[in-house]
C-alpha cells in the first residue's frame, strides 16, 4: 500500500525519481550502504523519512561546501511545533560517565531561529545520519557505515573515523527542514518502529560499537531518550507509564546502593499510585547540567544529596552551559523555570560550621540568585513541609526552620545541630521524606 502511493507520488514529481527496493530489512547501516551504492551522482543529500522541506538548500549547500572544503555537511533540523534547532552543525561528545562514553549530538543549541535565512557555515565534527550532505566517493573510501550496527549509533560511529583520519564535516548555514515524526497508525508502522527503538537491537549495536573503539554509547542519557521515544509514539501499554494527571519528579542521589538511594528507592515505593518517578544519579555525570537537561521532563527534581543543588551558579555549571552554545537565561529558561526544585536538609548539611568554606547554605538560602523553590527538613519532630516564596527563602536557613516548625516545635540552632541529628536520625522517621514530597509535589 505505502510503495503503490510512493508511486503514485512520483508520477507528478517535477524531477526525476526511481524506487530501489531491496529483498530484506537490511538495517539503518546496511539500508543507507545500498541505497548510496545506487546513486549516480557525485553527490548525496541524504534524508531521513520523517523530514520535510520548507526552503530550497541546493545553493546554501553548493556554498557552502565551497567555502568549507568539505566532502560532507550536516544540516540543521527544527522539531515540528518549536521554534530552536533540535540539531544545529553536528559535535562528537566525549564524557566520562562511568567510563569514557561517546556520543553525537548538536554542535550549538539554538533556541529561535529564522526558516530560510542564510547564516555562515562552520566546521564540526558529527555527522547526522537524519539529514546530511555526502560526497559518494569519499563516504565509501571512509568504508560506509559498519553494517555490524543493525540500527543506532551508526552516524557516531562513522563521524569517530571521520575525526581520526582527518576529514572535515560542516554545519550548513541554512534551516530549513523540519522534523515531524508521527505516531505509528497501522501494524506495519508500529512493527517498523518497535524495531527502530529495541533496547536489544540498540544495546547490541552499542555492545559491538565499545568492543571495536573502547568508548561506551550507551548510557543514562541514552536509556532516557529510548525511554521518551518509546512513551511518545506510544509503542508499549500506558500502564506504569506518565500520563497528564500525574506528576513526574526526578530524585537526584548520590551513588546507586547507598543510603540516600535507599531511601530514594523507599520513595518510589511508597509514593508510585501518586507520582512517577525517575532517579538520577551523581556518579553517572560530571555536572549539574546534565541532570537538568536528563530531568526535561520532569515538573519536579528533589535533590537528596543537597551540595549538589548549590552548583547551578558556579562557574563549572554556567561554563558548560556555554559550551552549548546557550546563554545562563536560556538554559535556566528551558531547563528550570516553572520546576519545583526541591532539597532534602539534613542535620549535619544544615548549620555546621564545618561547610563553611563550601558555601552550601549560603549557595541556596541567601543568594541573591536562588535556584531553589522548596525544600524538605528531615529532623523535626512531627514532620514538616514548607514551599518558600523567592522573598522568604533569602532568610537566615535557622530563621527559615523557625518559621516552617508546627505550633509547638522548637528551630533547630546553629549549636545544636550535632545533637538534634542524635536525638532523630532520619532511620527512626522515615515517613519524613514521604509526607514532605507528597505535600510540596
Amino acid at each position: 500500500e505505502e510503495k503503490e502511493m510512493l508511486r503514485a507520488a512520483m508520477k507528478i514529481m517535477p524531477y526525476a525519481c526511481r524506487m530501489v527496493e531491496f529483498d530484506k530489512n537490511y538495517g539503518v547501516a546496511g539500508g543507507r550502504n545500498r541505497l548510496f551504492r545506487e546513486v549516480r551522482t557525485d553527490w548525496i543529500l541524504s534524508m531521513d523519512n520523517d523530514l520535510y522541506f520548507v526552503a530550497d538548500p541546493l545553493d546554501k549547500i553548493q556554498k557552502d561546501l565551497w567555502a568549507l572544503g568539505c566532502h560532507f555537511l550536516t544540516m540543521p533540523i527544527r522539531d515540528e511545533g518549536k521554534k530552536g534547532c533540535s540539531l544545529y552543525g553536528g559535535n562528537l561528545y566525549i564524557e566520562n560517565l562511568n567510563g569514557v562514553s561517546a556520543g553525537g549530538g548538536s554542535a550549538v543549541i539554538v533556541p529561535d531561529i529564522e526558516m530560510g535565512k542564510e547564516y555562515a557555515p562552520f566546521l564540526c565534527t558529527f555527522l547526522s545520519g537524519c539529514a546530511g550532505v555526502i560526497q559518494k566517493k569519499s563516504f565509501f573510501a571512509q568504508g560506509g557505515f559498519d553494517e555490524g550496527m543493525f540500527v543506532g549509533f551508526e552516524d557516531t560511529e562513522f563521524s569517530l573515523r571521520l575525526y581520526q583520519s582527518g576529514m572535515k564535516v560542516g554545519a550548513c548555514g541554512i534551516a530549513c527542514v523540519i522534523h515531524d515524526h508521527p505516531k505509528p497508525e497501522n501494524h506495519s508502522d508500529i512493527h517498523y518502529e518497535k524495531q527502530r527503538f529495541s533496547r536489544n537491537y540498540l544495546k547490541e549495536s552499542a555492545e559491538y560499537f565499545e568492543k571495536k573503539h573502547g568508548f561506551s554509547v550507551w548510557n543514562p542519557m541514552v536509556d532516557n531518550w529510548v525511554e521518551q521515544r518509546i512513551s511518545e509514539l506510544k509503542l508499549e501499554p500506558s500502564a506504569g507509564r506518565s500520563s497528564s494527571q500525574r506528576r513526574k519528579i526526578a530524585l537526584i542521589v548520590d551513588r546507586r546502593g547507598w543510603a540516600l538511594d535507599n531511601i530514594a528507592a523507599q520513595i518510589v515505593k511508597n509514593l508510585s499510585d501518586s507520582f512517577d518517578f525517575k532517579t538520577l544519579y551523581l556518579s553517572d555525570f560530571n555536572n549539574l547540567g546534565q541532570l537538568l537537561m536528563l530531568a526535561d521532563d520532569c515538573q519536579m527534581l528533589h535533590f537528596l544529596w543537597r551540595p549538589l543543588a548549590s552548583y547551578y551558579y558556579r562557574d563549572f555549571t554556567q561554563n558548560y552551559i556555554r559550551r552549548l552554545g546557550m546563554t545562563s537565561g536560556d538554559f535556566y529558561r528551558k531547563y528550570v523555570e516553572g520546576k519545583t526544585i526541591s532539597v532534602a536538609v539534613y542535620d549535619h548539611l544544615m548549620l555546621s560550621e564545618s561547610e563553611t568554606d563550601y558555601h552550601y547554605t549560603p549557595d541556596l538560602f541567601s543568594s541573591p540568585r536562588l535556584f531553589l523553590t522548596a525544600w524538605t527538613p528531615l529532623f523535626l519532630s512531627p514532620p514538616v513541609w514548607s514551599v518558600f516564596s523567592r522573598k522568604t527563602c533569602k532568610t537566615e536557613p535557622s530563621a527559615s526552620v523557625g518559621q516552617a516548625t508546627a505550633s509547638g516545635s522548637s528551630a533547630i540552632s546553629r549549636g545544636s545541630t550535632r545533637s538534634s541529628a542524635r536525638q532523630s536520625p532520619l532511620c527512626r522517621k522515615p515517613d519524613t521524606t514521604l509526607s514532605s514530597l507528597r505535600q510540596i509535589a
